[in-house]
């Protein structure tokens, strides 16, 4: 890897270093971030609470208006969802979710 030297402190640096390491002068402008990055940086990823609601919103829409057939696999994500949401550390609304899942896939089984 080919060395340069820094203009603030004379040492021998990386050419692909953005700063000096020793005196943290710029010696590269930064890459710029696509837009689809900077979206994702300021929104951040999804929250645990968040898609714990959501599962709890497809367990109710699932019990009321999906067909007999499909209200199994409706259960069933919105219970693996709920339990991805616990092991990402919502713990809370997380539990809350996945009993409520597991109610109403219990009352459609007749248990």
């Amino acid at each position: 890897m080919p060395m340069v030297t820094c203009p603030n402190c004379k040492n021998e640096v990386s050419s692909s270093a953005i700063t000096c390491p020793n005196c943290n002068h710029q010696l590269q402008t930064p890459k710029p971030i696509p837009f689809y990055e900077q979206a994702y940086l300021q929104r951040g990823p999804l929250a645990p609470r968040k898609i714990a609601v959501y599962a709890l919103i497809l367990s109710i829409v699932a019990f009321v208006f999906f067909p007999s057939g499909l209200k199994t696999y409706g259960f069933a994500v919105a219970i693996v969802v709920n339990l991805i949401s616990i092991g990402r550390g919502c713990y809370g609304t997380g539990t809350f979710s996945l009993i409520i899942s597991a109610v109403l896939a219990a009352i459609w089984l007749g248990l």
